[in-house]
C-alpha cells in the first residue's frame, strides 16, 4: 500500500476545505461584482478560483473603495510579490480604519 506524501496530503486537505464552501462562491462573486462594477468582468470570470482572484489584493482594494468611498488612495498593479503584499496590507489597514 503506497502512502501519500506530505505535499499530497496537504493539497488534498486544502481542496477539501475549499470544496465545503464552493456553493457560496457564486453568490459572493455576484455581490462583489455588484459593488465593484468596473471590475465585474474580472470577478465574474470563473477562470480563477477565489483565492487566485483575490491574491494580488487589487479587487479587495476596489471593493473597500466602493464600500468606504476612496479609503485606498493608490493601488499598485500586481506583478511582484512585495507589491502584492503591500496592496494587501493597505487593504487590511483600510478595513480597520473608521470611515
Amino acid at each position: 500500500m503506497a502512502s501519500k506524501s506530505l505535499t499530497e496530503t496537504v493539497a488534498a486537505k486544502e481542496q477539501e476545505k475549499y470544496a465545503a464552501r464552493k456553493e457560496l462562491e457564486p453568490m459572493l462573486r455576484q455581490w462583489m461584482a455588484d459593488q465593484v462594477s468596473d471590475r465585474a468582468a474580472d470577478i465574474a470570470s470563473a477562470d480563477k478560483n477565489m483565492q487566485e482572484m483575490l491574491k494580488d489584493g487589487t479587487i479587495l482594494c476596489a471593493l473597500v473603495n466602493a464600500l468606504k468611498g476612496g479609503a485606498v488612495r493608490k493601488v499598485h498593479r500586481p506583478g511582484l510579490a512585495f507589491r502584492e503584499m503591500e496592496v494587501f496590507s493597505v487593504f487590511l489597514l483600510s478595513c480597520y480604519c473608521p470611515v
